[in-house]
């Protein structure tokens, strides 16, 4: 089909939804703000911003959140998907780095090393490799999960694990809940002996996996569920701690969930239960000290050292306000009888008839009238919603499109609200938040306007807000007509990224909180989806490479990964780049930014890559990993190591929203002066010493034979790990009481699956690489 046949598809679309008055998926439906009044609520703190974002209130009992959720059903009842989250990584150079580096924070993965120790997920098992000494290195613990694990911590003696729960769903706890909502878990062990973990807390939480921050001896866990209220059932989402539902009134003799409950004076038709839960590690007797906010929308989040900052886009539906503006404009117009009904429909409580209903049902009246008059009189009556329409518009310009931010301190088990603002615009990326000195740095673009009245193109923003979320400093119009992409703040800079390929990525200087300027702009081949620090004023970016047609069609090329100089801000260069594969080539990390590891120290950057040939890159011809180093300000190809077993595969697996075959590179570290390569068919260990200029094979792990595999497991009789019985590398099976199935299993890794390898080339190095 010719793109000016999708054109004219897109056209139609957009005359249909005008033409019938429907909204298109991205418009949330307004209503009108409800008066509700709570005499033993307390307004704790005021975070009204040009009043987009309102009041926040605490509800003093639980009786007043109940009183709430009648008054105001939640229309959306439904799980909620994973939400875009952005997480700052540590200064770690041994694990793969996300985004900018904050230190003292640290960020969950599916792989980490401790620095004795490499911890591995493949699949449901978790594996622990020791690395020294030599001889005595391997695989020397797997433990298996029924649920499979989405990412864990290690700090110091403790190993935390997290996934969502797919076994809960059939034990008879959970069928007496009348609310039938996903879980995620979360599992503690002391690894102080690695060879014998033991398993001290079994979490169980209410809702979809949100984010996390892992800071001392605290894990705070962040959780979305939607729910209606339900006679009979918690108020808030559950928390199961060892299969026991935590009470939401705590005594002194029992297990308690100490929660804050925050509201905000907002219209609430559908809204979320957002959890952030303070879980001590190294006391598993303190209670989970929770904070609840009821959120009207999905949320992005960004987790400083300090701060957990909760945003969310809202949108000014222009259907809706037309529908407003019209009404506003009739109603006075209506006869005694028909205002009668206005204010009877008015004042029926919100459980019977929800705002949106009501408006509905005014509406109707609306146009009943309308239908009475002449065709002269709705020619004028349509002139003056028109001009009243384009008045409310142009006057509301900013908030077609908004972001809203509520900033939560966290210290030990306390979490504490403190400020809540508003920027216009969307983040397009997790990692266009940054906070430093006090002041939240956040990156937005503006949608191109589809309004009759009102034309607007895509525009790009920066926003500097203080420490009570007020907006200090504004860089607006940004590259017109382009949306971000991605953003990168470090220090007193901030590069964007736009979307374009071809188009310049923009260094902006932020050392003056209240007047951010551009710097300069750098143009150049392809596109950027990760830009990075690396070392002093240089910075890598990794992409694609393009290649625009004489037409002006832009077709992807080969996988790219590019060295800049920003030394001279206004005049930054690109020092350097390395190109390899063709359009069918592929990478993790061009999507999944944790893929890619980047160790200035150790002069060290990875990334995987699968490279294909044949007709339409039918044929793979490496799988594995690339790994570089850069010296005197060149990118040079330091070794490849390959994964793809001949261009073999025998499963594919879709987890998280990313999709690897066996041989598709997941992650990469370094431990020592050795490289860690991990897929799900093979752990690769690589020389990184100086005598091996060639990464030179040292060890080989074939993960692939376990999948799937069943373990005879003799029964014991303890009814549930505890921090004395322990788990050993015996196999050993005991009752879970969270869901009445076999708990996870610790087991050897058959050494037959481990291959040493002495020293020489490795076998595939014979794959075909183009530079």
């Amino acid at each position: 089909m010719s793109k000016k046949s999708y054109i004219m598809i897109f056209l139609s679309i957009i005359t249909l939804f005008t033409l019938t008055g429907c909204t298109f998926p991205w418009q949330k439906k307004k209503v009108a703000p409800v008066t509700i009044n709570y005499n033993n609520a307390s307004s704790t703190v005021t975070t009204t911003s040009d009043g987009l974002v309102g009041d926040i209130k605490k509800f003093k009992s639980l009786d007043d959140l109940q009183a709430f959720l009648i008054q105001n059903p939640n229309l959306n009842n439904q799980s909620s998907g994973p939400v875009s989250t952005k997480t700052s990584s540590p200064v770690n150079p041994q694990v793969p780095l996300t985004d900018v580096k904050i230190p003292d924070a640290g960020g969950a993965d599916i792989m980490k090393t401790d620095g004795t120790y490499v911890y591995f997920l493949d699949y449901s098992d978790l594996y622990i490799y020791k690395t020294a000494p030599a001889s005595d290195a391997g695989v020397i613990t797997k433990i298996t999960f029924k649920s499979r694990p989405k990412e864990f911590y290690v700090s110091g003696d403790r190993l935390v694990i997290f996934g969502y729960d797919d076994q809960i769903y059939n034990n008879a706890t959970y069928q007496s809940f009348k609310r039938q909502s996903a879980f995620t878990y979360v599992k503690v062990f002391d690894v102080s002996d690695p060879k014998n973990p033991k398993q001290i807390r079994d979490l169980n939480f209410e809702g979809n996996y949100v984010n996390s921050r892992l800071v001392g001896d605290y894990l705070y866990f962040i959780t979305s569920n939607y729910q209606n209220y339900l006679e009979s059932e918690p108020l808030l989402p559950r928390i199961l701690d060892n299969g026991q539902v935590l009470s939401e009134k705590c005594s002194l003799s029992s297990k308690c969930l100490n929660a804050d409950i925050f509201y905000f004076n907002v219209p609430y038709q559908s809204y979320s239960f957002n959890s952030v839960s303070a879980i001590n590690l190294k006391n598993p007797s303190e209670p989970i000290s929770d904070s609840v906010y009821l959120l009207t929308d999905n949320q992005s989040l960004y987790v400083s050292p300090n701060n957990i900052y909760i945003t969310y886009t809202d949108y000014l539906d222009e259907a809706e306000v037309e529908r407003d503006v019209t009404t506003n404009l009739i109603q006075t117009k209506l006869s005694a009888a028909d205002q009668d009904r206005v204010t009877k429909i008015q004042a029926v409580d919100n459980f019977i008839l929800s705002e949106t209903e009501k408006k509905d049902k005014i509406y109707a009246l609306v146009k009943d009238y309308i239908a009475k008059l002449s065709n002269e009189e709705k020619k004028v009556l349509q002139l003056n919603v028109d001009a009243a329409l384009k008045q409310t518009l142009e006057t509301k310009a900013k908030e077609i499109e908004k972001t809203v931010i509520h900033k939560i301190a966290f210290s030990g088990p306390k979490l504490e609200y403190l400020a809540g603002g508003v920027v216009p615009g969307r983040i397009l990326s997790p990692s266009s938040m940054d906070e430093n000195n006090g002041y939240f740095r956040i990156a937005t673009s503006m949608s191109q306007s589809w309004s009759k009245l009102v034309s607007a193109t895509n525009t790009n923003n920066v926003y500097i807000l203080d420490d009570k979320l007020k907006t200090v400093g504004t860089l607006e119009n940004v590259a017109p007509g382009e949306q971000i992409y991605s953003a990168r703040f470090t220090g007193d800079r901030a590069y964007l990224i736009t979307f374009k390929p071809n188009e310049p990525l923009f260094a902006v200087d932020l050392k003056d909180p209240k007047a951010p300027q551009i710097l300069g702009a750098l143009k150049t081949p392809g596109y950027l989806t990760y830009f990075e620090p690396y070392a002093g004023n240089l910075w890598l970016g990794f992409g694609r490479d393009t290649e625009t047609s004489a037409s002006g069609s832009i077709k992807n090329k080969g996988l790219k990964l590019s060295l800049f100089d920003f030394t001279i801000p206004g005049a930054p260069l690109e020092l350097d780049s390395f190109i390899t594969g063709d359009e069918y080539s592929s990478s993790i990390a061009l999507s999944d930014h944790k893929a890619l590891l980047v160790a200035s120290d150790k002069n060290l950057v990875v990334f995987p890559a699968t490279l294909r040939g044949g007709d339409s890159g039918s044929r793979v011809e490496f799988s594995g990993a690339l790994a570089f180093s850069i010296t005197d300000n060149k990118i040079k190809l330091r070794g490849r190591i390959d994964h793809s077993d001949g261009g073999n595969y025998t499963h594919a697996d879709s987890w998280e929203g990313f999709n690897y075959f066996d041989n598709s590179v997941k992650r990469s570290l370094y431990n020592g002066d050795s490289l860690f390569t991990l897929s799900n068919k093979f752990l690769r260990i690589n020389d990184l010493s100086q005598a091996a200029s060639d990464l030179s094979p040292l060890k080989m792990i074939d993960l692939l034979p376990n999948l799937n595999k069943d373990f005879e497991v003799p029964p014991v009789e303890a009814p549930l790990l505890t921090p004395e019985a322990g788990l050993g590398l015996n196999p050993a099976i005991a009752t879970d009481s969270a869901s009445g199935t076999s708990p996870d299993l610790v087991v050897p890794v058959p050494t037959s699956t481990e291959a040493a390898i002495s020293s020489g080339t490795d076998t595939s190095s014979s794959s075909t690489l183009s530079n």
